[in-house]
């Protein structure tokens, strides 16, 4: 799971082969890709939200337009987006990105990180527990206060720690 650099949207990736954007405020679908054959076990969003580019077992790195839900097979070791955005394949399936140096990246008022165990989230020093419901989780993004958190079932949380400090 990642979020997108403002916040708003959610992608993640899942075992049914799909990508899909989420909005993290009415927790909709808004848009679901296809065109993996295997788990898809990256994500990311590219650095105006427009794209999105996922890795999967498949060992495939694909790129898709968020608006239109076309994602196409990126071929290539190396390919600049259309803001500015480089993803450079790494080894099959999977990718890096880098957003480019002129676009500020979002300000972080707070210092939020996981406990390695996965059972805590420190935020501004202080400990905030996970309930042990959601403790299993498959795979996490933090962007500001807020806390996504994807499970093996495609399920996708997000926690606002922002009341609980």
């Amino acid at each position: 799971v990642a979020f997108s650099q403002d916040g708003s949207r959610v992608v993640s990736g899942s075992a049914d082969e799909t990508v899909r954007i989420w909005n993290v405020t009415t927790g909709e679908v808004e848009a679901e890709l296809k065109g993996h054959t295997g788990w898809v076990t990256s994500v990311a969003f590219s650095q105006d939200g427009s794209q999105v580019v996922s890795g999967s077992n498949d060992e495939t790195v694909r790129i898709g337009n968020v608006t239109t839900g076309h994602s196409q097979l990126m071929f290539a070791s190396h390919i600049t987006l259309p803001d500015g955005s480089r993803v450079n394949k790494t080894s099959p399936g999977y990718f890096r990105i880098f957003y480019p140096l002129q676009q500020p990246t979002p300000s972080l008022n707070s210092y939020t990180q996981l406990s390695e165990n996965g059972d805590w989230i420190m935020a501004n020093l202080r400990d905030c527990c996970i309930p042990s419901e959601y403790r299993n989780y498959y795979c996490s993004s933090i962007w500001g206060s807020r806390i996504c958190l994807g499970y093996e079932s495609g399920r996708v949380v997000i926690f606002d720690i922002t009341a609980a400090l």
